[in-house]
């Protein structure tokens, strides 16, 4: 039987406690929360909402260009996918960003509450991650007016 011990289960007196139990990653190596945040905020690619159907896409590499990723977005509504597709990922040198247009959606009488995902994911496969892996992402709530809901029954509202 395999146990996995930290200080303190060997019964020496003076020891760390579970000191060594606050990392990134859990004992049996899979990431914890904080792994995924840590991954949020070092993101080398940042994606963010330009306002009026359009997303912002910012390099922020120090030397390395753009080119060898693609760009996949999609539009949810209370959490189920209504489009989705890939978009152009422009080369942009290191420290450059562009503004990139949303796709036109017909989705306005759909109610419920809207997102729009923009993931920066790898084109190709390269030696440390297959393609598709994903390197950044942005999400935002679409316009209130794009998904107004309905009301939950026929009475007034005051």
């Amino acid at each position: 039987m395999r146990v996995r011990a930290h200080g303190g289960d060997f019964g020496e007196e003076l020891h760390d406690g579970n000191f060594i139990c606050d990392g990134l990653v859990f004992p049996d190596r899979t990431p914890s929360p904080g792994l995924l945040e840590y991954k949020k905020v070092i993101e080398p690619v940042r994606i963010t909402d330009a306002g009026s159907g359009a997303f912002t896409i910012e390099n922020r590499h120090d030397f390395t260009d753009l080119t060898g990723l693609a760009l996949r977005w999609t539009y949810e509504i209370d959490g189920v996918a209504h489009g989705g597709g890939e978009l152009t990922c422009p080369g942009l040198t290191a420290g450059s960003s562009e503004v990139i247009a949303l796709p036109a959606l017909d989705l306005a009488d759909q109610p419920g509450e809207a997102w729009w995902t923009v993931s920066a994911v790898l084109a190709d496969d390269t030696a440390w991650a297959p393609a598709g892996h994903e390197i950044a992402w942005g999400q935002w709530p679409a316009p209130a007016t794009a998904h107004a809901r309905s009301p939950m029954s026929d009475w007034p509202t005051p």
